[in-house]
């Protein structure tokens, strides 16, 4: 196989990749619009996670244009992702 098969072969599997990477964002945003921030936050928590599952619902809420209702300020919730 020649260098310009070889780049050209590369570049198709790194095309093909990006699309499946898309795809992927794609699926999961679709998946999380139709969870309650809550369930988001549930199934976004594990035990090395920094925050609590009520500071990641309030950030998840605050990112959906929603108020926090567990009593965190925004400031201390950090940036928002």
């Amino acid at each position: 196989m020649s260098t310009l098969a070889a780049v050209e072969a590369e570049i198709r599997t790194m095309r093909q990749a990006i699309s499946n990477a898309g795809t992927a964002l794609a699926n999961l945003r679709a998946t999380c619009a139709q969870m309650t921030p809550r369930e988001q936050a549930e199934a976004a928590w594990s035990p090395s996670s920094r925050f609590t599952v009520d500071q990641l619902e309030d950030r998840i809420r605050i990112r959906r244009g929603m108020d926090p209702i567990h009593g965190f300020d925004r400031s201390d919730l950090g940036v928002i992702w």
